[in-house]
């Protein structure tokens, strides 16, 4: 099975910005979200969306991967395991471990957990 890393899914370039850089996920996702686009104060947004994004660029490739597929992309469990060539409980696991793993680095333990059976 042919498999691919979250980067390979996303376009290769922002609009406006010709092909000479190629950016990462990173680099769109931080700057186009729904609460960015609907706040009263984008900067403060925009810091804590670079914040965030900046956290999940310390996670190792594989936990990058199914956290940007499962939920920048919103990928089902199935559909990220099918595209990743793992299994639903793997997908599971590394989101689980990505998940504790950002709430150590963004500080937020203690302040509520996500549902680790989640879709």
């Amino acid at each position: 099975m042919d498999t691919q890393s979250a980067c390979q899914c996303l376009p290769l370039t922002i609009p406006g910005t010709g092909p000479a850089r190629r950016p990462t996920p990173i680099d769109l996702h931080a700057f186009d979200t729904a609460e960015l686009r609907g706040t009263c104060d984008p900067i403060g947004q925009l810091e804590e969306n670079l914040h965030l994004f900046g956290a999940i660029a310390a996670l190792s490739e594989r936990q990058q991967d199914v956290i940007m597929l499962r939920y920048c992309l919103g990928y089902s469990a199935a559909e990220t395991a099918t595209h990743l060539g793992i299994t639903d409980a793997g997908v599971r696991s590394i989101a689980r471990q990505a998940r504790r793993r950002l709430e150590q680095l963004l500080d937020l333990e203690g302040k509520g957990n996500a549902d680790d059976t989640a879709q």
